[in-house]
């Protein structure tokens, strides 16, 4: 008896072919797919209509974290994290279903953006819906990134996390993501703490191949 496998539903997504990276991300969306995965995530810019919605998927997405920073550093990241029609111009969201569902921050390089070298792009408050977590969209999101720094011509895609967001850490080692201790700040100079945290954001960089492909059908 001859076995057919199953049907793997099409994603309404971007691949960006960058590697090894791209290849596993692409094997495990396919996987996802089988298992249940969104059948169409729709990646697009922003709106300025999508503010309160990014606002409140973002603010939702990390609100857990806000006892590990401790109310004097929660409030000025807090703050920076909060969406205003500034910020949606350098958004992207995820939508599924006709809802916004996920979002991230990409900033083209040259933005001169926390001391980050002037020939990296820079990603930040990446965020989905806590409904919608481990669904894959927040990897949608950042290969969109990925696709948007390689157009820039950016040789580098760069970020900065918190060592306990132990997730994010997880996703973006699964990209490609290593570690750039060189570059990594600490938050008590980038806030201005009356009271010091001692917290140190880790830098992360994903070095970009010239010959990316973007596929999408």
């Amino acid at each position: 008896m001859k076995l057919v496998p199953p049907a793997v539903p099409h994603h309404d997504v971007v691949v960006v072919g960058a590697g090894p990276a791209g290849l596993v991300a692409a094997v495990e969306r396919a996987v996802d797919a089988v298992l249940g995965g969104p059948p169409t995530v729709h990646v697009r810019p922003a709106r300025a209509s999508d503010l309160t919605s990014v606002t409140a998927l973002t603010s939702a997405a990390y609100a857990d974290y806000a006892t590990q920073m401790g109310a004097d550093l929660w409030a000025p990241y807090s703050a920076g994290l909060r969406a205003t029609p500034d910020t949606m111009d350098a958004t992207v969201v995820a939508e599924l279903d006709a809802e916004v569902v996920g979002a991230v921050r990409y900033h083209r390089p040259a933005s001169d953006h926390l001391g980050l070298p002037p020939d990296a792009s820079m990603v930040g408050a990446l965020a989905v819906l806590p409904a919608h977590q481990g669904r894959g969209i927040a990897r949608i999101l950042m290969e969109e990134c990925q696709r948007r720094a390689v157009a820039d011509g950016a040789a580098t895609l760069m970020l900065h996390t918190a060592p306990f967001m132990e997730r994010a850490v997880e996703l973006y080692l699964r990209l490609g993501f290593t570690r750039s201790p060189m570059y990594d700040v600490r938050a008590d100079e980038v806030f201005s703490l009356p009271n010091p945290s001692g917290l140190v954001a880790h830098a992360y960089a994903l070095p970009l191949a010239d010959d990316a492909v973007e596929v999408a059908s």
